[in-house]
């Protein structure tokens, strides 16, 4: 599942789309997430981070953008 995928989506995906998002977005910079979403991924990632649904050899690069988004909304 990609990033653009995701932003489509109803509000329940199951844990084979969530990896596949957690890799995707794992490339990702904040320039690649419309302004308008921030909002969106930023809930996603919370919940998959305190819910340690993430493969650890991406932890980091998806808590780095976590902290970017947070960074650009205040």
């Amino acid at each position: 599942m990609k990033l653009e995928d995701f932003l489509q989506l109803p509000e329940v995906i199951t844990a084979d789309e969530s990896q596949l998002l957690n890799k995707d977005l794992s490339t990702r910079s904040l320039s690649d997430i419309p302004k308008s979403n921030y909002r969106e991924v930023e809930n996603y990632l919370c919940n998959v981070l305190i819910n340690n649904s993430v493969e650890s050899d991406i932890k980091p690069t998806l808590e780095s953008l976590l902290e970017e988004i947070r960074a650009s909304q205040s």
